[in-house]
């Protein structure tokens, strides 16, 4: 497979579709779950877990077995059948239909692979190949995720808000751009409060309003 372009898709409320209703199946449509995506699971049978998910109207589960016309109005696909055959049909229709699909089995007909992923809060941070070694893959993240914890998750949450507040209320490009700087490096001042069990935000506006009043920044 040629190098693999990486990039993030917003999928909210974009129809995907999962063909197989097993535990591979399941692992994608909790996936999608995360992005808002708008799920059908095409399968004969499928998993406790994706039942439930279906019972409190989070996805929709089709009981049959697959055909092209289930594809009709997919933006992604996924192949996850435990059947070979079956999977290429669904990669085959996909592609004539103009449908992103992919499949784990068959890695090097797939259009994208999904990649093993660290989520953190707003944090996203994804690790994959472009010769099929999800292991591979999934030792990595697992390495990254001991040097990103969970306290990453408030600190970009709460770095999310205050970059949205800075870009709003400074109208020179220059001094946005130095107050937007300002904040990066005290990043990890403000890891370092949330890791004692601090609330980071008081000392992080009392940095930025400190700095704005000394370069009056607002202006």
């Amino acid at each position: 497979m040629k190098s693999l372009y990486p990039v993030y898709m917003n999928i909210q409320g974009r129809v995907c579709v999962v063909i197989g209703g097993g535990m591979v199946g399941e692992r994608r449509t909790k996936g999608l779950l995360e992005s808002g995506a708008d799920i059908l699971v095409i399968s004969p049978e499928v998993t406790e877990a994706l039942e439930k998910l279906a019972e409190d109207s989070f996805i929709r589960i089709l009981k049959e077995s697959y055909k092209s016309d289930h594809l009709t109005g997919a933006f992604l696909a996924f192949a996850a059948t435990n059947s070979t055959e079956v999977n290429l049909r669904v990669l085959d229709d996909a592609r004539q239909k103009g449908v992103l699909c992919s499949s784990a089995e068959m890695y090097q007909g797939s259009d994208y692979v999904v990649p093993a992923t660290i989520r953190r809060g707003e944090l996203c941070i994804s690790i994959a190949t472009s010769c099929g070694l999800p292991g591979l893959s999934s030792q990595i993240a697992a390495d990254i995720s001991l040097q990103y914890g969970p306290e990453y998750g408030p600190l970009v949450d709460l770095m999310c808000r205050l970059r949205s507040e800075l870009i709003t209320s400074i109208w020179s490009p220059v001094k946005r751009r130095k107050a937007l700087d300002m904040l990066m490096g005290i990043a990890d001042q403000l890891r370092a409060r949330i890791l004692d069990g601090e609330d980071p935000e008081p000392f992080a506006r009392s940095i930025l309003e400190e700095y704005l009043s000394l370069n009056s920044a607002g202006s």
